[in-house]
């Protein structure tokens, strides 16, 4: 009995390479791992650093940014987070809880 050898380019049309198949997928499962793992990262902040998270992402600037700024300059930055926390928790009602547990 004679088998004869069939190619995936004769047996269906592939429309991308396996390659190009493999990159993406590589691409793709390192994009989801970056996803979850940013979220994880930012599950395990407590409340406040998630304030700062958000406000650094408000003023457009990631911690890394802020470090490299100079002492004089990373200090106006600090100011400005903390006005923006004391405004915040002004907000929550006059209390110092950045949680509100009443419930």
């Amino acid at each position: 009995m004679k088998v004869s050898s069939i190619t995936a380019s004769s047996a269906w049309p592939v429309s991308k390479s396996a390659s190009t198949r493999t990159a993406t997928k590589d691409t793709d499962t390192t994009s989801s791992d970056s996803v979850a793992g940013d979220f994880l990262k930012y599950a395990k902040m407590s409340p406040l650093e998630r304030m700062r998270a958000n406000i650094l992402k408000g003023m457009n600037m990631t911690e890394d940014q802020l470090s490299a700024l100079s002492l004089q300059e990373r200090q106006t930055v600090e100011d400005q987070i903390k006005d923006q926390v004391k405004k915040l928790m002004a907000n929550n009602g006059g209390t110092d809880r950045l949680v509100d547990i009443r419930a």
